[in-house]
């Protein structure tokens, strides 16, 4: 087994990724994780949530805290509570989502530093809380909220959400970044961002913080389209057996699905013969 690893960071996307379908770690893949952390490498959840949802996993894996949540808009240390950065988004941005949302019943979340406010119940967003293990805060109206969004989440099917960014393409005043990812079979998730946010670039201005040169010290694991520039920018990156084809074609490999503890079936393989592993992918 290794002694040493080359890696100094790992950065590990969430759902879809570590966390099973039942949106939890398994105790291989906690395991494994944990095993890897003791040679010295930072442990970096990037992910599309708030903080508080990351919070539970955080616990159970040996990190300094630092997390990436909201795509990229919010990096922080969840320890120390200091953070690194943040980026809110434009007012003109959130008036139109919010003026989509009502007239195409699209189902609209508010996501603040670290909750997230709706204006009607539904049962989208229960299931969404649910998965999370999240709570919401239900507001009688959006324009009562003081706090500028971090990040802003419309769910609906994938073509209405697609008439909203065809919308906004001719405004040189609706300007942002987005993810625009599958939820269930019907339902998408378009999550808007801070303009020049995405969550690979925030954990390759991470790693260069800490003095760590992601094309040649990071390995990144993920599974869906915003995970492509993580992947595709760092020296190692992994994608799921589950994940898009988009990623699967940028990555260096392809591991097992997430419900298969792909995570761990990487990081075991790195653990017994580094060398031999990363020579015959990279």
């Amino acid at each position: 087994m290794n002694t040493q690893t080359r890696f100094k960071l790992l950065a590990l996307d969430m759902d879809g990724t570590t966390l099973n379908s039942n949106h939890t770690l398994s105790e291989k893949t906690i395991e494994s994780i944990n095993s890897f952390a003791k040679q010295g490498v930072k442990v970096v959840f990037a992910t599309g949530r708030m903080p508080s949802a990351v919070e539970e996993h955080l616990t159970r894996v040996d990190t300094d805290g630092l997390v990436v949540t909201h795509n990229g808009a919010l990096v922080k240390n969840m320890k120390t509570d200091k953070v690194l950065l943040k980026k809110t988004i434009r007012e003109e941005v959130i008036k139109a989502a919010i003026d989509f949302s009502r007239k195409s019943q699209t189902q609209l979340h508010l996501n603040l530093e670290n909750r997230t406010v709706i204006e009607n119940e539904s049962s989208k967003s229960n299931q969404y809380a649910e998965e999370l293990r999240i709570s919401l805060d239900l507001t009688e109206n959006f324009n009562r909220i003081s706090e500028r969004p971090v990040s802003l989440l419309l769910i609906n099917r994938k073509t209405v959400l697609e008439e909203f960014l065809e919308s906004c393409q001719n405004s040189e005043y609706l300007k942002f970044d987005y993810v625009l990812i599958p939820w269930s079979n019907e339902e998408w998730m378009l999550q808007l961002l801070p303009e020049n946010t995405s969550k690979g670039q925030a954990v390759i201005d991470l790693s260069e913080q800490l003095n760590i040169d992601p094309k040649e010290e990071v390995i990144s694991f993920g599974d869906s389209y915003n995970d492509l520039e993580m992947i595709a920018g760092t020296f190692l990156g992994v994608a799921m057996d589950n994940a898009c084809d988009e990623l699967k074609k940028v990555a260096n490999y392809v591991t097992k699905s997430n419900d298969s503890d792909g995570v761990a079936y990487v990081l075991d393989k790195l653990m017994l013969n580094e060398t031999n592993f990363v020579s015959n992918i990279c």
